[in-house]
């Protein structure tokens, strides 16, 4: 390589190895005081949003800085008072339906009268194997189990829950439910108006999947079978002693206990299987796909439902950690109003430090840091808060459950880039399979599409495209990466640092490679200096 700068060359490889070790000492310090930097990181955020506000405010009505911070602050929470008035109720209250349909499901609800009808079936049953077995009530066994013309020297009437009029009232009233995801309504006359703690109407929910139902229905025909045979064999006994009804009547209970047991057993499954998974496998179900998810994904079931089931019960903990947001939440504001009020003054001693031949060219960087970070912010935010209205809307508009916190959820999710517009669409798309008909599922589906396409094309570009100047590829690294190492919040500021390290690399390679002089900026009069010194003169030399 002819006329090679090796000397420059030299630089460039130690001022990267320096930047990195610089790279690798900060993000060591980050994560040993990451709640610090955080509650730092989030008062530098709220101070980025607000400063348009303050400085207009200073333009405008020419008052003291901290009057205008105060004023902006004054407003600001009126606004998000206002705003939370009108959410808090609905939103505790989708909160509270949301817990208690995780806590409560109605399919589960369904499943619990099926059992509580299985277990009434159990016991007629033993009371009729008892009856038979002790031989002292003939006539009572077959009221049990039978009609009128089972035994033609009995005179007395069928019972009125007697085992076939339950078994008949499971098959039409309690089974269907499962299998529809419908509601259990009562069967006239029979059971349930002899109840005294008859179930109550269960909504439309999440079917049970027809592969979980299967045992039920045969053990159901088992049941039947037996029912049949000891009927049968009861009316023999009336004109022929060969027959044995006791061996019978054992097998009745035998089948009805049987029963009972897997209705137990499904129960157990459908409480510790997500809706989610239940939705699907119905699907496979019914396209005939012999895959069991439960199987393919059980030890993730079982470990997410534990986690959900302490989440919701330990109130202790809940309660605590909203203290403790609180408290950061003030400590934030705090923060934040010192930066809004002194935050020009700190940079302006800053630039006293740097020296007069280069204050122009830092204050280039700073300027584009300002544009980067502090403008991608700002825009960011907006976007999130007009996504997360839209989706809200258009949740409550299609007559979705728990609109609030489909735009809350959407709010939080369009603030990580590039990825939050999809992870915004989830919960209204799943919660649109789940409970609605196919064809409001592809509405739903079509409207954030739709939104989707507004944030990317519309409000997004116009917003943050332009303080950022990244490629979308570099975009999705460089949030793979935030994500990796900060979270949520290394996600979140992924891209404006991105940026910013995109600006400082193109001027440091035009400065050293291509040896373009460093741009420059003027540093406007608004920027406070510190007023300089006069250095002491030198003694004069001894002669």
């Amino acid at each position: 390589m002819r006329n090679a700068n090796w000397t420059r060359i030299l630089t460039i490889l130690l001022a990267l190895l320096a930047g990195y070790a610089c790279l690798v000492l900060a993000l060591g310090v980050i994560q040993r005081f990451f709640a610090p930097v955080l509650l730092v990181i989030l008062a530098a955020i709220l101070a980025y949003i607000l400063t348009p506000v303050v400085d207009r405010f200073d333009r405008i009505l020419r008052l003291p800085r901290i009057l205008s911070v105060l004023i902006t602050y004054i407003i600001v929470g009126s606004l998000l008072a206002g705003v939370g008035a009108l959410l808090t109720a609905p939103l505790i209250t989708q909160t509270r339906s949301l817990a208690n349909a995780i806590k409560n499901p109605a399919h589960l609800a369904n499943v619990q009268a099926f059992d509580s009808q299985t277990g009434q079936i159990v016991s007629v049953a033993k009371s009729y194997s008892s009856k038979m077995n002790s031989g002292t009530d003939f006539c009572g066994a077959v009221a049990l189990v039978g009609s009128p013309g089972v035994a033609t020297f009995c005179t007395n009437k069928p019972a009125r829950n007697n085992l076939p009029h339950l078994v008949q009232d499971l098959v039409s009233y309690y089974l269907p439910p499962l299998e529809r995801g419908t509601a259990v309504r009562g069967s006239g006359t029979t059971s349930h108006s002899t109840n005294n703690h008859p179930h109550p109407t269960i909504a439309a929910s999440t079917a049970v999947p027809p592969s979980y139902v299967a045992p039920l229905r045969r053990d159901i025909s088992n049941l039947k079978s037996a029912l049949a045979k000891a009927n049968a064999d009861l009316a023999a006994s009336s004109t022929s002693s060969a027959t044995s009804p006791g061996h019978d009547a054992l097998k009745v209970l035998r089948a009805a206990e049987k029963l009972n047991t897997a209705a137990l057993h499904l129960r157990s499954i459908v409480k510790s299987t997500p809706i989610v998974l239940l939705g699907l496998q119905t699907r496979l179900d019914q396209h005939h796909i012999p895959v069991s998810l439960r199987n393919l994904f059980g030890q993730a079931v079982n470990s997410a439902s534990g986690q959900g089931a302490n989440v919701l019960n330990n109130a202790v903990t809940i309660l605590t950690s909203t203290i403790n947001v609180i408290f950061d939440l003030f400590i934030v504001l705090v923060m934040s109003f010192y930066l809004l009020l002194d935050g020009g003054r700190f940079i302006g001693w800053a630039m006293g430090i740097v020296p007069e031949r280069n204050r122009e060219q830092v204050w280039f960087f700073v300027k584009s840091l300002d544009q980067v970070l502090g403008g991608y912010i700002r825009g960011q935010v907006i976007v999130a808060i007009t996504i997360g209205i839209l989706a809200g809307t258009v949740s409550y508009v299609l007559g979705l459950p728990y609109a609030v916190l489909i735009g809350i959820f959407a709010f939080i999710a369009e603030s990580i880039p590039v990825v939050g517009p999809v992870l915004a669409s989830i919960p209204a798309i799943l919660l649109s399979l789940f409970t609605q008909p196919i064809l409001k599922t592809l509405i739903v589906v079509a409207c954030f599409v739709v939104i989707q396409q507004i944030e990317q094309n519309v409000v997004g570009p116009r917003i943050t495209g332009r303080f950022v100047g990244i490629h979308p590829i570099v975009a999705m690294v460089a949030i793979l990466i935030g994500f990796e190492v900060g979270g949520f919040w290394g996600a979140f500021l992924a891209i404006p640092i991105t940026g910013l390290l995109h600006v400082v690399t193109a001027q440091a390679y035009s400065y050293f490679v291509l040896r373009r002089p460093l741009p420059t900026a003027t540093v406007p009069d608004t920027v406070e200096l510190p007023e300089e010194e006069e250095r002491p003169s030198r003694p004069p030399a001894a002669e």
